[in-house]
């Protein structure tokens, strides 16, 4: 049975384009997220893999370093919250 592994990277939160600001005046910013991929000797899943094109690109350079011999075989994002 091959091993598995796994990697978590945390993303900063996103500031929000509003006008509204915080108490001391400081932007609003969404809470941090995470990517995690899981890998083993040929495949790979890369799970949340976020939704904008900026939070996408650095998960894949993490990607192409972590991975030398696996094929990245899935991505799943979810869009929505998950506490409710």
């Amino acid at each position: 049975m091959t091993e598995l592994h796994y990697e978590v990277m945390v993303h900063d939160g996103l500031r929000r384009h509003r006008d509204q600001r915080l108490p001391d005046g400081s932007p609003i910013v969404s809470s941090p997220v995470t990517s995690t991929l899981i890998f083993g000797e040929r495949d790979a899943v890369l799970v949340d893999a976020l939704l904008t094109t900026g939070q996408g690109e650095r998960p894949a350079v993490w990607r192409k370093r972590l991975l030398t011999a696996a094929v990245m075989t899935a991505a799943a994002a979810w869009g929505g919250e998950t506490d409710g």
